[in-house]
């Protein structure tokens, strides 16, 4: 039986198929990054970071999870940028589509009914390419178009040579 104090670090992503996570990583490889770059496995977009979770805590996420009968959406991730303070060179679409909005913010509200709680920051879907990189320089990328089908749930283990992430569960998005 879990410990009342253990914990573990999650939160709720979009997860390209390894293919798509391999072509998404080229596109970063074609760009002069100085950085820390991400491996075409972790290549992801977060939508909601939880941060440490005490365990008995996760059956509310599945429940969470199961509760959210979204669409499935398309993402062209068509632009390149860059976010100095934090050092990150990423991935994203220069629109984002409504279901992707609307799945990101009624996430963000049963999270916030069951009180847990997740950053108040505005949705910027976006895949991060390196980090600790200075700005790329602008060019033009082909876009790499992304039909998102499922929401997943993972865990995340930090260390020195980055992160490690665990399937903890996934949710199809309605075709």
């Amino acid at each position: 039986m879990a410990d009342e104090y253990e914990k573990e670090r999650l939160f709720f992503a979009l997860w390209p198929p390894p293919g798509l996570a391999e072509r998404m990583r080229r596109v970063g490889d074609e760009l002069p990054i100085a950085g820390r770059r991400i491996p075409a496995a972790n290549l992801h977009i977060t939508l909601a970071f939880l941060g440490d979770v005490a365990t008995q805590r996760v059956d509310d996420l599945l429940t969470i999870g199961d509760e959210l009968a979204r669409p499935a959406f398309t993402l062209h991730l068509d632009r390149v940028g860059h976010w100095r303070r934090p050092g990150i060179t990423w991935l994203g679409p220069s629109q984002t589509p409504k279901a992707a909005i609307d799945l990101h913010e009624v996430l963000q509200a049963k999270l916030g009914a069951a009180d847990l709680a997740t950053t108040d920051r505005p949705f910027k879907p976006h895949v991060t390419l390196a980090r600790k990189s200075r700005p790329p320089p602008a060019r033009s990328i082909e876009p790499v178009v992304w039909r998102v089908t499922r929401l997943l749930l993972v865990a995340s283990q930090r260390s020195q040579h980055g992160s490690t992430y665990t399937l903890r569960a996934a949710w199809p998005l309605v075709r």
